[in-house]
């Protein structure tokens, strides 16, 4: 007996119908989180730098590295959210993704 797992939203944490179309799955939830799996490596590896008193300036390179993957993993759970919750919570239907999907990319122009 095949058992699916029911899709689950990264932002709410809401179940979503299959076939409500936009709504992220639970792939989109484990690429988000593997995003902080990934920053959460590179603080352990800014803990090593510091603790082996690595030159300053390597350690603000690595600094700003996990900044920008932290802001991007910020960015695209905040996308998600614009692109699932929004359309859901304000009853939009699939002719509403056009102007969500420009939203969404005038907001990742930020990054």
């Amino acid at each position: 007996m095949n058992a699916t797992r029911e899709e689950i939203c990264p932002c709410c944490g809401q179940p979503a119908p299959p076939e409500e179309p936009g709504h992220e799955s639970d792939s989109q939830q484990d690429k988000l989180l593997q995003r902080l799996r990934r920053i959460e490596g590179q603080v352990r590896g800014l803990q090593r730098m510091i603790r082996a008193g690595r030159d300053c300036e390597e350690v603000v390179t690595q600094l700003a590295a996990a900044k920008a993957a932290f802001e991007q993993m910020s960015f695209l759970f905040i996308s998600t959210h614009l692109r699932t919750c929004l359309r859901k919570d304000s009853h939009l239907d699939a002719s509403a993704d056009p102007t969500i999907d420009k939203a969404v990319q005038m907001f990742m122009k930020l990054t």
